[in-house]
């Protein structure tokens, strides 16, 4: 939560130093989801986030390589302030299978082995900024 500064060195902070993520947020907290993957010979693609009401869907694409190397990614997706309750947070992956362009193809990466490579999906709470 916070200025996407804030936010992102708090992504930071549990990603790279261990610490353990937020799981508790008023109200009033501007929050943002992080999505990020680890070395892989593919990209990950982004492709859209759709809402409904306090259920988020992060829907992702792995894109071949031209080369032979590997990328990790990472994006700090804008939820801004919520309702009070539960909220998830899917991570969907989707094959594209008839998208071709010049530079890459999708690959379809079993889900199994898909979680290696991606953060999965999560939960947490907001609650009114008035509760302690």
């Amino acid at each position: 939560s916070g200025t996407d500064a804030v936010a992102l060195r708090r992504a930071f902070n549990v990603i790279a130093l261990g610490n353990a993520p937020s799981k508790d947020f008023p109200t009033n907290a501007n929050i943002y989801a992080v999505f990020y993957s680890h070395l892989s010979g593919s990209f990950v693609h982004l492709q859209r986030v759709e809402k409904s009401d306090n259920h988020f869907k992060v829907f992702y694409q792995f894109t071949g390589h031209n080369e032979k190397y590997l990328t990790s990614h990472f994006a700090l997706i804008p939820l801004g302030t919520l309702h009070p309750g539960e909220v998830t947070v899917e991570i969907i992956q989707i094959p594209e299978p008839d998208r071709r362009d010049f530079y890459s193809k999708p690959v379809v990466i079993p889900k199994e082995l898909s979680q290696v490579f991606v953060c999965q999906s999560f939960t947490f709470h907001v609650r009114n900024s008035i509760e302690k």
